[in-house]
């Protein structure tokens, strides 16, 4: 969840690969409980992260 807060590409593609875009949360950064990192990303307007997540 870190990498799609911060913005970093290269780490989000690593959570891609490993998890897909269902990884949940319990509670981040003042996101509601199983807010996915898809829909963190798009949130936060991270289009090329929410990109690689989607895939």
């Amino acid at each position: 969840m870190s990498a799609v807060i911060n913005n970093d590409l290269e780490c989000a593609g690593l959570l891609a690969k490993r998890e897909g875009h269902m990884k949940t949360t319990c509670k981040w950064n003042g996101y509601p409980p199983r807010s996915t990192a898809l829909s963190i990303a798009e949130r936060r307007g991270h289009w090329e992260i929410a990109d690689a997540l989607s895939k």
